[in-house]
């Protein structure tokens, strides 16, 4: 009488059975989950604040840094370092730059760290070039393609301040998996705050950049981020890397959640290699104000986005481009091949950014074209400048939803040396600065 119904056995067990398969994916998420927190598996935890290091607010960090990185390495164990609150300077110990091994972790909420006089020719911290391998790898021959060695390094909050000498923030080159989270960098001349080559699985996300100063009307193209291909062109931007012409490209970057602001261009690529092209970036959710160049550059990009970025009183929007219009940034490769006979298929997407476009910003007007985007590419039937001969137009590119507001003469929207290329439900309206 009291006895379960036919079937109710059934349903029980089979309630088990999800029950069992749902705590299988709960425990799978967690995992997964606490893989992403970057402590919470370091093998070790080192605070600067303790012994042996010591360090205390208004000090040289440099050597406490550099001795306790020394603990990081390209095995399993993962590495915390913890800076306590307060502002240091950077370049004041017998080297001038900070080191970092592979799967280390800086925690840094609440420190400002402020370049030192003393290495103003030095940038605040390189990974990836010979002089800094930690050893003498390959009898000097360093690390190609994307390191292990150079891998697994993640940033977390603080403020890195350049105080405005003319070397970028940071280098980075020939590493992967590489994170920063909330930090601010500001305050250099005439020079980018963060440079890549050779890198991949990079994530950018709350970052700001700030603080560039020096001549806004040059023809320097100094993105606040800048993604550069490592190749024998890349001497003068990375000089000591090595190897320095492998033509490794950045590919799998996430730009998201950032401001830049102040800044004479804002991120992306104005150097190309033939036939090697970024793969896999995403621009997105990003505010781009008060920049007197373009807020976001895809030069050579395939399978990329820019979405959902508000960019104001910009000199230019979003350029996208298979080739460089001045034919010197544009370059043969010495290891692949330098033809092309039909256009590439780039597959990217510029969809739902909202763009005001003034003269230019920072007190300098723009000194090329003023537009909303472009997406650009030529046919070229014989080698011009530094670029070979070949289709090198722009194919594949959806221009889409995007709202721009025109306050100086130009277009909108250009598509020039394209080839199925294509523009829907955008929104373009001149309005008097």
């Amino acid at each position: 009488m009291f006895g379960k119904r036919k079937g109710t056995a059934r349903i029980d067990m089979l309630t088990d059975k999800m029950t069992v398969k749902l705590l299988r994916c709960f425990l799978i998420m967690t995992a997964v989950a606490f893989s992403w927190a970057y402590s919470a598996y370091a093998d070790r935890t080192i605070d600067l604040g303790e012994s042996p290091y010591n360090v205390v607010s208004g000090t040289d960090i440099t050597n406490a840094f550099n001795s306790a990185a020394a603990n990081g390495g390209s095995g399993a164990e993962k590495l915390v370092i913890r800076i306590p609150k307060g502002t240091y300077t950077v370049g004041g110990g017998e080297y001038p730059q900070l080191k970092i091994r592979g799967n280390t972790t800086v925690e840094m909420e609440g420190v400002t760290l402020k370049r030192a006089k003393q290495a103003k020719n030095s940038s605040m911290l390189r990974l990836g070039s010979k002089d800094l391998d930690w050893d003498s790898y390959d009898n000097g021959r360093g690390r190609p393609g994307y390191s292990k060695d150079f891998s697994g390094i993640h940033f977390i909050g603080g403020t890195w301040d350049g105080s405005r000498y003319g070397r970028s923030i940071m280098q980075i080159g020939h590493a992967s998996d590489l994170t920063f989270d909330k930090v601010t960098f500001k305050n250099v001349r005439n020079c980018h705050h963060l440079e890549f080559g050779a890198c991949s699985k990079v994530r950018i996300r709350k970052c700001r950049f700030t603080g560039y100063h020096g001549d806004f009307g040059s023809n320097y193209n100094a993105e606040a981020i800048q993604f550069e291909i490592l190749s024998g062109v890349a001497n003068g931007h990375f000089n000591g890397y090595n190897p320095i012409d492998d033509e490794t490209i950045c590919k799998d970057v996430e730009v998201c959640g950032c401001t830049f602001e102040g800044v004479k261009r804002g991120v992306g690529s104005h150097t190309a290699i033939a036939n090697s092209y970024f793969s896999n970036f995403r621009i997105h959710d990003n505010v781009f104000r008060n920049i007197t160049g373009y807020a976001i550059s895809m030069m050579n990009y395939v399978n990329s986005s820019a979405y959902n970025n508000r960019i104001t009183n910009c000199g230019c929007g979003i350029l996208v481009a298979s080739t460089d219009r001045s034919h010197h940034n544009f370059y043969r490769s010495k290891k692949g091949s330098n033809s092309r006979s039909t256009p590439k298929n780039l597959n990217n997407k510029v969809y739902k950014n909202t763009l005001i476009i003034t003269r230019g910003a920072n007190g300098a007007k723009y000194n090329n074209a003023n537009y909303g985007i472009w997406v650009y590419g030529e046919k070229l039937g014989k080698q011009t400048g530094t670029m070979p001969k070949g289709d090198w137009r722009a194919s594949g590119v959806t221009v889409s939803d995007n709202t721009i507001t025109m306050k100086t003469p130009g277009p909108g929207i250009l598509m020039k040396g394209t080839k199925s290329c294509k523009g829907s439900g955008n929104k373009v309206k001149e309005k008097k600065g």
